[in-house]
């Protein structure tokens, strides 16, 4: 018995060994994934507690801050709202941040530098339904200490010939929505603290602290076209200009087979790397970067996105941010 015994032993060790080994090689596969990979730089959500009659102050792990005076929320019904209210916010306050949520800094005909960018929500405290900002938090108003104030780091990237991006405040406030002038900047700036953006917070989800990048000349439209005739059933797919030189990230808008940055938007002469990212059918990161492209007039710049690794892929995020 004694002898039987030890082959069964020897097997169990072996047998233990390659499960172990198939478990690791698992792992590493899954380090490699495209969902992995967005989940490593997914954006959590911080959670606070104000009280809406008396307001207050939150301040965020990446040292964003939002100011609520009292009386700022209301119901979905527009009726005032004097209890505890819960706030959860996001701060997308680096290149990476923005390419991997993909967000975009750019108006339809000009490109913005982000100072960061905060998705915002606010529900009831007793039972979870979504509250508004009040009527006159809407309206453009230049007395910070009137309306809901937002305030950002001011990021390292050097800024340079940026215009204050000012949308027009001539429009009436309508009852729920900012108003329609408002439609190419979810804000109104007041300018710049000594460390920090501040600038009103008109409603409840990404908003923007934005720049308008001075770039003279001559505007043109650039097309991005991937080559995925390697990759059926590819997904997520996403084409991405990374500006180095500012603080800028602009997801290029999806169509059929193609990405295209809105009509003569992008500035001739200007440089960006051109990014390519999204996944195979079984998951894996398809990546690719056209580095420092300069755009001339009407590009169609072709991309092929590659099987990626993951430590690669993550290296290039933490570089952009630079």
């Amino acid at each position: 018995m004694k002898n039987l015994l030890k082959p069964i032993a020897v097997f169990i060790v072996l047998t233990a060994l390659f499960t172990s080994c198939r478990k690791d090689d698992k792992l590493i596969d899954n380090t490699n994934s495209f969902d992995a990979l967005m989940a490593k730089y997914k954006i959590k959500g911080q959670v606070f507690t104000i009280n809406g009659a008396t307001g207050g102050t939150i301040i965020g792990t990446g040292g964003s801050k939002i100011t609520f005076p009292a009386n700022a929320l209301v119901n979905g019904d527009g009726s005032p709202f004097s209890g505890d209210a819960t706030i959860t916010i996001k701060e997308a306050l680096k290149k990476s941040d923005w390419l991997t949520e993909g967000l975009s800094a750019t108006t339809v005909n000009n490109i913005l530098v982000s100072g960061g960018m905060l998705d915002i929500k606010v529900q009831r405290k007793d039972n979870g339904a979504n509250l508004l900002p009040a009527p006159i938090m809407r309206e453009p108003n230049q007395d910070p200490k009137a309306v809901i104030m937002g305030e950002v780091i001011k990021p390292r990237v050097k800024q340079q010939d940026l215009q204050l991006f000012l949308p027009d405040n001539t429009t009436s406030t309508p009852a729920t929505d900012p108003p329609s002038a408002w439609t190419s900047a979810s804000y109104y700036p007041f300018g710049n603290g000594t460390n920090s953006y501040i600038f009103q917070i008109p409603q409840f989800r990404w908003v923007n602290c934005d720049g308008l990048y001075n770039q003279p000349g001559v505007k043109t439209t650039i097309k991005v076209t991937p080559d995925l005739s390697a990759f059926a059933g590819a997904s997520n797919i996403q084409a991405i200009l990374v500006y180095r030189d500012i603080n800028t990230v602009i997801t290029l808008p999806p169509s059929p087979g193609f990405f295209q940055s809105y009509s003569n938007s992008i500035a001739e002469g200007s440089i960006a790397d051109v990014i390519c990212i999204g996944k195979t059918a079984d998951g894996k990161i398809l990546f690719k970067v056209m580095p420092a492209v300069t755009f001339t007039t009407n590009m169609n710049i072709a991309i092929t996105p590659q099987v990626a690794n993951a430590t690669d892929v993550s290296a290039y995020l933490d570089s952009i941010n630079n």
